[in-house]
């Protein structure tokens, strides 16, 4: 998603969130791209089978990287967290 400083957005789309099977961890990631201002965000979050949150990271990155490439920085983020934390098998979406 490309952001306008002067722009705001919001979703009405309503997204459940899926269990992966039992005993596999399941990694969410994101990314924000600010087109101006040279900067994006970056987050993850791992829950396990039955939802229960057990990883949250939010990273401020001064760059301008094209969304596609800080998407894929957010999957990179959360599978190295997931991977020191222990949290294996991993379900990334």
């Amino acid at each position: 998603m490309v952001v306008s400083p002067a722009l705001s957005i919001r979703s009405t789309e309503s997204v459940d969130w899926e269990a992966p099977m039992w005993g596999v961890y399941k990694l969410n990631a994101d990314a924000a791209v600010n087109a101006t201002g040279g900067s994006i965000g970056i987050d993850t979050i791992i829950r396990d089978s039955e939802g229960f949150v057990l990883a949250v990271t939010a990273h401020p990155i001064r760059s301008s990287f094209p969304p596609q490439v800080a998407e894929a920085l957010a999957i990179l983020g959360g599978i190295v967290l997931a991977k020191d934390s222990s949290f294996w098998p991993l379900h990334v979406e």
